[in-house]
């Protein structure tokens, strides 16, 4: 968010959400029986006993994009609050913010990958993530990859099985899209929905701001109802909580609302997807890349109730704006872009290095620290060198002598 009115809190539940996903995507690397919900594949007693209960949600990287989803639906409310008759300038920095940082890193795993083109796929052998590691990225690599993925995937299409529009339209135009397990860097599937999401975060802004308050919210519980069950409904109901994370009613009543909620979530988000909420979530495909299972359906929902009673609970509130939890919130989005690469190639190779040398908790660990210790340098030299500047860069654009922005006051 660019707003001065930045909320503290919200970068540090950013920042723990990250660490959620990097977690994952480890742990389905080397501890799959844990990551992919698979209890046939464990090596130990203890893989069954996290993957199987409510210890998971620690890592839950799955839901954490939803709850990243939720965050851009507050953030961008107040950000685009500003000036909400500013499409034109909005649009455009949503393009470059969005679109420069996802263009690096490609880039970054374009660079890396090739170096060590087997090394996930041999890890796979051994680890038992052959479902998942083992189908990443494991095509020969071509530049024209890099150039497809960052013009047509990336921001504008998403990938086939986690695309914005319908494959057959996009067929009969001649665009056959890349699958997201052949990707550069897997995680960008997420950013194509980021940006469509931003701007219907901008057309309800536009509403708020000309039309009274009743239209807007009976309007805007119709844009939810309509959206889904895909992702976007999570914009949605990041931009109807704005008002309330701005201003946290502070009746005990609502404290312990929170509670409730807090639990809820936590039960949802912690525990093993329910059958019946897979076989509903099969058949809206936005939700097929929430993991294996089928976690999207529940897992929103729960993140999403985890969200409100956070906003409720001053405590909770109070512990995300620790500093290193902030410090980690700002550097959330060039950790998400620059880890995967690191995994598929350093990490694995780490650990393909140490296996057969010491036991297999050790080279799994081994190849973890050395991995995630790579991941934060390479992430604030990310953040230096591309995600700040692509950030002032979009605003200096938005400025422009064509663009005319004028601030306007909200409707009391």
């Amino acid at each position: 968010m660019d707003s001065p009115k930045r909320i503290e809190w919200l970068e540090g539940l950013r920042g723990v959400a990250s660490i959620q996903v990097v977690l994952l995507h480890y742990f389905s690397a080397f501890l799959p029986a844990i990551g992919l919900f698979d209890p046939s594949i464990a090596r130990y007693r203890w893989e069954e006993l996290i993957g199987g209960g409510y210890g998971f949600i620690v890592l839950n990287g799955y839901g954490a994009v939803w709850m990243f989803f939720v965050l851009s639906g507050v953030a961008l409310t107040i950000s685009f609050n500003e000036r909400p008759f500013s499409l034109a300038p909005s649009i455009v920095r949503r393009i470059i913010r969005l679109g420069l940082p996802m263009t690096a890193a490609l880039a970054f795993g374009a660079i890396l990958l090739p170096t060590l083109p087997h090394a996930a796929t041999n890890a796979a052998a051994i680890t038992r993530s052959s479902a998942w590691l083992g189908v990443l990225h494991n095509e020969a690599f071509h530049w024209r990859h890099l150039f497809h993925q960052a013009l047509i995937e990336g921001l504008f299409t998403g990938y086939s099985e986690a695309n914005v529009f319908p494959l057959a339209w996009l067929s009969e135009r001649g665009i056959h899209l890349t699958s997201v397990t052949q990707s550069l860097n897997a995680p960008l599937w997420t950013l194509s929905i980021e940006f469509y999401g931003s701007l219907l975060v901008l057309g309800l802004t536009v509403m708020r701001a000309s039309m009274p308050r009743w239209a807007h919210s009976l309007a805007t519980v119709l844009v939810l109802v309509l959206s889904l069950p895909s992702p976007f409904w999570l914009f949605v109901a990041g931009h109807l909580l704005e008002p309330i994370v701005r201003r946290p009613p502070r009746q005990r009543f609502f404290q312990l609302l929170g509670v409730v909620l807090v639990v809820a979530g936590v039960a949802l988000c912690g525990a093993v997807p329910d059958r019946a909420i897979i076989e509903l979530a099969a058949r809206f495909p936005l939700f097929r890349m929430a993991g294996p299972p089928l976690t999207g359906t529940q897992f929103s929902i729960g993140e999403t109730l985890l969200f409100v009673g956070i906003c409720l609970i001053p405590a909770l509130r109070s512990g995300l704006e620790k500093p290193f939890l902030k410090k980690l919130g700002k550097l959330s989005f060039s950790i998400y872009l620059v880890h995967f690469p690191i995994l598929l190639t350093i990490s694995c190779a780490t650990f393909l290095l140490l296996n057969g040398h010491t036991s297999y908790a050790l080279a799994a660990t081994g190849a973890s620290i050395v991995g995630i210790g790579l991941t934060v340098p390479v992430a604030v030299a990310f953040q230096m060198l591309i995600d700040q500047p692509a950030i002032n860069l979009s605003r200096r654009v938005a400025r422009w002598h064509f663009f005319s922005p004028q601030k306007v006051a909200q409707p009391s």
